[in-house]
């Protein structure tokens, strides 16, 4: 590809994390056409098994003036959270990818056209998985997370834009793209309403029509937004959110797409339910056939439906909140999880 890299271990580095930056990373430049260079970060894990491929993450950090060099992008959060930040401890091997932007935005070419032929030459270099190559970035980089898998939507496993509405995005063609949404709750009223407006969207090309409710993991995208937050807080409560990781973790971009399912009934309401609760589940494959809905009441399996419409009577419920689940699994495998907490009576 014509490519030419300064490569430089960091080892012996001022310490930014701690007791140092870690070995691990490697500090590159490549040229631009009609720009300056740009640099970037790759994390390259210790200990790969042989014949084994393992994930890769590009990471796009937001408008940032100072972050123009190798040692301002290596203290970013959302790049440092995958390798346990200053422990440097990883929960499986992965490949990390973290340009050095600045503010000039990661939707311009020639340099989008950068990014990607960068991380096609990682993937060349490294043992990575094509299949879970995933993609993440706050404020200016959740801008380039969205035009991304927009540009390659059948090329990223999972995405994650943070404070960031992503303008009109194309909802056809990002349906499938597993998104976890995320923004704070007194960031930019526009950037909000844009957000929610494509959330909504893209939950409508999945047949869902209640619109851009938070909470609501069984439809993608999966959408936050979090309280008492401001623009710049969103990218710390993203890494805090319960199974974040886990969510990531688990996408793997096979061909086969994860069905879609959420609760036509029984919707959440203040006034209790008794203890008989009917539940009927909508649930729909995009590319094949919904095998069968299982249906939990908390972490208790307690019935399977393989017919729609799927459909269950839950009994002999305790008093107080209750949480239902129904988890639609498809012929190759995948699953997607719907709740509802649901308000049970006192029994008189």
């Amino acid at each position: 590809m014509g490519k030419r890299w300064r490569i430089l271990f960091l080892g012996a580095v001022a310490p930014l994390f701690g007791a140092g930056l870690p070995p691990e990373y490697s500090e590159r430049e490549a040229p631009v056409r009609g720009a300056e260079p740009l640099k970037y970060l790759v994390y390259a894990p210790r200990q790969l098994a042989a014949g084994e491929r393992y994930p890769l993450v590009v990471y796009l950090h937001g408008s940032c003036k100072e972050c123009v060099t190798h040692e301002r992008i290596a203290r970013e959060s959302g790049l440092r959270m995958w390798h346990g930040y200053d422990r440097n401890v990883q929960r499986e091997p992965t490949f990390l990818f973290a340009p050095a932007g600045g503010t000039g935005g990661w939707t311009r070419e020639p340099r989008r056209e950068k990014i990607f032929e960068l991380i096609d030459g990682l993937l060349e270099e490294f043992p990575i998985d094509r299949r879970r190559i995933y993609i993440m970035g706050f404020s200016m980089g959740g801008a380039g997370t969205w035009n991304y898998i927009q540009e390659r939507p059948d090329f990223f496993a999972a995405a994650n834009p943070q404070a960031i509405g992503g303008g009109v995005v194309n909802a056809e063609a990002v349906k499938n793209v597993p998104i976890w949404a995320t923004i704070g709750v007194d960031d930019n009223a526009d950037r909000i309403d844009q957000l929610t407006a494509n959330v909504a969207r893209i939950r409508t090309a999945n047949g869902d029509p209640r619109g851009a409710a938070t909470g609501v993991a069984g439809v993608n995208p999966r959408f936050n937004i979090f309280p008492a937050t401001n623009h710049g807080g969103a990218q710390a409560k993203t890494q805090e959110l319960p199974g974040f990781l886990d969510w990531f973790y688990s996408q793997v971009n096979d061909g086969n797409h994860a069905p879609n399912v959420r609760f036509i009934r029984p919707a959440p309401s203040p006034e209790p339910y008794q203890r008989t609760v009917g539940a009927t589940v909508a649930a729909t494959d995009p590319d094949g056939s919904v095998d069968r809905v299982e249906f939990f009441s908390g972490a208790d399996l307690v019935a399977v439906d393989r017919e729609a419409p799927y459909a269950h009577t839950f009994t002999g419920l305790a008093p107080g909140p209750r949480r239902l689940k129904a988890r639609a699994v498809d012929a190759g495998g995948k699953s997607r999880t719907a709740e509802v907490t649901v308000l049970v009576a006192p029994v008189e």
